[in-house]
């Protein structure tokens, strides 16, 4: 078993809020989205998943989601920006973000 820290942040502007931290077991990733956490799928009420990865170790693993608000419409330049800041994020650099990372502008 796994240990799989997951965090949820929320991208409004282009600026991203950490909203939610858990921790789940799980043998592999395809576990947790074969069947997904409840903090998932209440987020779906109001959140739309934008973006995903996971940091895979021995017998841990990190996981981020960034979400953004349903009928948020991200201007076409909004949006090109954010799309190339998640080209060039790396999980690391969430590692220490008390209220996570925020966009360059």
């Amino acid at each position: 078993m796994k240990s799989f820290k997951i965090s949820f942040y929320k991208s409004d502007g282009g600026e991203l809020t950490k909203l939610l931290q858990f921790f789940r077991l799980a043998e592999k990733i395809e576990d947790l989205v074969a069947n997904p956490p409840q903090e998932f799928l209440d987020m779906l009420d109001e959140y739309l998943p934008l973006q995903g990865w996971a940091e895979m170790e021995e017998n841990r693993a990190n996981i981020y989601v960034v979400f953004t608000p349903r009928g948020n419409n991200i201007r076409d330049f909004e949006h090109n920006e954010f799309r190339r800041w998640l080209d060039t994020i790396k999980p690391a650099d969430f590692k220490g973000a008390a209220d996570g990372p925020q966009a360059d502008k």
